[in-house]
């Protein structure tokens, strides 16, 4: 239905179709490329198809912890190819907070490597795709590291 929404104001847990088995639990904006993502409650593949996804165990973006958000290269994650070290993410939780994190980091990292969801002290998020992001095969994962902009 047009003008519906979840976040905010929304009920929390919202689908956005009724056959839907996932739920939005933020929004990301990156400023510089205009981009604008609704980021869906689990990663699993079924759900990337759709948007970018919270790895389970981590916390939301901008609830306190690293969060983990992981989305395919050539989609959604296409954007982390232009971002740059210095530029602003904006993140709205589904409570309607807004957190500006400054992209702190870029790293390559091996697809093996759980260090990457482990919890970081603070509010930190670490956005994960593939690598080389222009490959049409399987790849090692890029890691992201935001954290809060002061």
């Amino acid at each position: 239905m047009p003008g519906r929404r979840t976040v905010p104001g929304g009920l929390p847990g919202h689908r956005p179709w009724s056959w839907a088995d996932l739920s939005p639990v933020a929004r990301l904006v990156f400023e510089r490329q205009g981009v604008d993502l609704i980021v869906l409650d689990n990663d699993a593949p079924r759900t990337l198809a759709f948007g970018p996804g919270l790895r389970a165990g981590t916390p939301a973006p901008g609830m306190g912890g690293n969060s983990v958000v992981s989305a395919h290269r050539d989609t959604h994650f296409a954007v982390l190819g232009s971002v740059l070290v210095g530029d602003m993410l904006n993140v709205q939780t589904l409570d309607g907070r807004e957190i500006r994190y400054r992209i702190s980091e870029q790293r390559i990292v091996d697809v093996d490597d759980a260090w990457i969801a482990e919890d970081q002290v603070g509010v930190t998020s670490s956005l994960v795709t593939c690598w080389p992001l222009d490959s049409a095969d399987r790849g090692r994962q890029a890691a992201s590291d935001r954290d809060r902009a002061t």
